[in-house]
């Protein structure tokens, strides 16, 4: 409610990180502890105070990670990438093909997807891109790792699926090198449901804040690829998710540490705590 949202940001920027995760952790799920962490979303709290891991910032800059995706399991799984400015006056949009997408590096949810250049409001898109240069997630949700992402905004190739539509984009949950399970979001910009499976796309029997989507999703052509893929981007990190699109080429879309802040309730809520098993927290 509006009296407990006014609450949280007037007293939020006063409390330690330690203090700010307990204090989420009572808010979305009642209670908790980060200092003894067991379910995934404790972890999550856990792993964005003490696991400061300086690569992390690269590997969640949108532009930067490339260079690392490249070098890891090679070019031919990257977008093409169309363009990279500091602010939205450097856009020569003449240069842009008809139909791409807008990305800003350093955050969540960031992104426009444009279809038909000539029908859209570049006035309105600057503006609103303006906006995004305010974002600091790493004050808003103490997301470390976006704190030292220099500000840029990328253009990469608009991808499509054979019906013209945004494709299913596969978030892969990669636990210290291992690919355990699979998030498909569904109708994202309508009626968003979730999907979840396991490596061997099996349907899994629970879902993570938005509700189940009861119809079926067929196992991507190129599973095997995708989950070796993010297995290669993966190692060495305690948790990480690796995104990608496959239509059927397999696309790299982008690495999330900290999925929903570690504040996404999961239904039924006892997978909070079996998905935190696996999660293996690294020694200070």
């Amino acid at each position: 409610n509006l009296v407990q949202k006014v609450f949280y940001r007037v007293i939020s920027p006063f409390l330690s990180d330690v203090s700010y995760a307990n204090m989420n952790l009572r808010r979305w799920f009642g209670g908790g502890d980060v200092r003894h962490p067991k379910t995934f979303n404790e972890k999550m709290q856990w792993l964005k105070i003490y696991d400061r891991n300086p690569l992390y910032v690269q590997l969640a800059d949108k532009y930067s990670v490339r260079s690392f995706v490249e070098k890891r399991i090679g070019q031919e799984f990257l977008n093409d990438l169309l363009g990279v400015y500091s602010t939205p006056d450097e856009i020569d949009w003449s240069k842009l093909p008809k139909a791409f997408v807008l990305k800003a590096t350093w955050g969540s949810g960031m992104n426009i997807f444009v279809r038909d250049k000539e029908s859209i409001d570049r006035v309105k898109i600057s503006r609103l891109m303006n906006d995004w240069l305010r974002i600091d997630y790493s004050k808003r949700g103490r997301e470390w790792v976006y704190r030292d992402i220099p500000r840029r905004f990328i253009a990469e190739r608009l991808i499509l699926d054979s019906e013209g539509r945004i494709p299913y984009d596969y978030k892969i949950f990669c636990f210290d090198g291992e690919p355990r399970y699979i998030q498909v979001d569904v109708d994202r910009f309508g009626e968003h449901t979730r999907a979840y499976f396991d490596e061997e796309w099996r349907r899994q029997p629970f879902t993570i804040l938005y509700r189940q989507f009861d119809g079926n999703i067929s196992r991507p052509l190129h599973l095997d690829r995708m989950l070796e893929a993010a297995r290669s981007l993966s190692k060495g990190i305690p948790f990480v998710r690796v995104d990608f699109y496959a239509i059927p080429k397999v696309i790299f879309g982008e690495m999330t540490f900290y999925p929903g802040n570690g504040t996404e309730p999961f239904v039924p809520a006892e997978w909070d705590q079996k998905l935190g098993k696996l999660i293996r927290l690294p020694r200070l």
